[in-house]
């Protein structure tokens, strides 16, 4: 009689532990908000800037530089017509005052107007630190720092890739430091991407494929070495640089080591996390973790961040009833403090019941995130 007494005491402890450990990760009602976070924070600063430079408008720019007052960026050339790189700055504290106007009031939609992304954008010359780059007649390549001036014949030192004086070419200018700066080219006859590395003396330059065979090639032969600065840094020790996000290789620039990141998982805007399997559609509910690169390519069982995702107490902010599933869902944003998924929810019978994005607020308790619904007009 004693023992079944403390059997069944053992039992429904074990049962309430169970219940409270499967409760811990699960979503809160009152972490769940409409409208944009209205609180401005360096997680809503970092997210409005990456909605104004990869706004349509602008055919997205590249980041070269931070200062204290102003991000410096190049702006993206789409076709051979444009020849020359062009600079644009963006005040941080007219981006706040951007940032604020949408926090302040909590909106439910954040819609960019082009005429207020290009007020915010502010033209600037190239000089300083910013070279003049120019596409000249004959596939000329003009670079001019503020110390020298060269001229590269592009058919000349791409002629392994077959290119041609009259080829049709478009060059971008995607990174840049105080020693090197990276220009990535298009050649539209042969849809080829190449990487033109220059260090700013203009004396040593490199011309590679930054991908396949021809990645693990100039990795290997150690070429890529004096080049690395380039490359953003996302190790703890700044060993492992990301070569590309556009095929999301890691390089860890001290074995020589290349890790592809699974085109199921999403690498962040930084190159320092992992959402496990961020990039599958429909996103699954439930667990939800995050890693560092550093555990990631280690292949570590340990989390950045682990919480509980529902789709159903999101969807009843919707203006539409829905069934409170998914069509569609899949992480379109990520930063180390907030990711952003866009979703489609279906109807309760049939049809859709409207698209939304949830951005996901880990500044607080990355276990338990804040969850506000909010369209931002960021899709797949």
């Amino acid at each position: 009689m004693y023992r079944l007494k403390y059997l069944n005491i053992f039992l429904i402890l074990c049962l309430i532990i169970f219940v409270l450990l499967g409760c811990a990760n699960e979503m809160k009602k009152e972490t769940i908000h409409e409208g944009f976070p209205s609180e401005v924070s360096p997680a809503s600063m970092e997210l409005i800037e990456y909605l104004i430079s990869n706004h349509f408008f602008t055919n997205h720019i590249y980041l070269l530089d931070e200062t204290k007052e102003h991000f410096i960026y190049s702006k993206h050339n789409s076709n051979e017509n444009e020849n020359e790189v062009e600079y644009v700055a963006l005040s941080k504290n007219e981006l706040e005052t951007f940032v604020r106007k949408y926090s302040s009031d909590s909106v439910k939609k954040v819609v960019l107007q082009d005429e207020e992304i290009d007020r915010l954008l502010e033209p600037i010359d190239p000089e300083g630190n910013l070279p003049e780059i120019h596409l000249k007649e004959g596939n000329v390549l003009l670079v001019k720092t503020e110390e020298v001036e060269k001229e590269f014949e592009l058919p000349t030192i791409l002629s392994q890739y077959d290119i041609q004086p009259n080829d049709r070419l478009t060059v971008n200018l995607v990174a840049l430091n105080e020693e090197e700066m990276k220009l990535e080219l298009y050649s539209v006859r042969h849809k080829l991407n190449l990487s033109l590395l220059l260090k700013n003396n203009l004396e040593h330059f490199l011309a590679t494929q930054l991908f396949g065979d021809e990645l693990e090639e100039v990795v290997q032969s150690g070429e890529l070495e004096s080049f690395k600065e380039l490359f953003v840094p996302v190790g703890e020790n700044e060993s492992l640089r990301v070569i590309t996000f556009v095929s999301n290789i890691i390089w860890d620039t001290e074995t020589g080591e290349l890790y592809q990141i699974n085109d199921e998982d999403f690498l962040s805007n930084d190159g320092k996390f992992v959402y496990l399997a961020g990039n599958e559609d429909p996103l699954l509910e439930g667990e939800q973790r995050i890693q560092t690169v550093s555990d990631y390519v280690q292949e570590n069982e340990e989390d950045y961040a682990q919480f509980s995702l529902d789709f159903k107490p999101l969807s009843e902010l919707l203006e539409e009833k829905s069934s409170g599933n998914v069509t569609t869902a899949k992480v379109v944003y990520f930063a180390e403090d907030y990711a952003v998924i866009y979703a489609n929810f279906a109807g309760p019978y049939i049809g859709n019941a409207g698209a939304t994005n949830i951005i996901v607020d880990l500044q607080e308790d990355k276990n338990n995130p804040t969850f506000y619904v909010v369209d931002l007009n960021l899709h797949l």
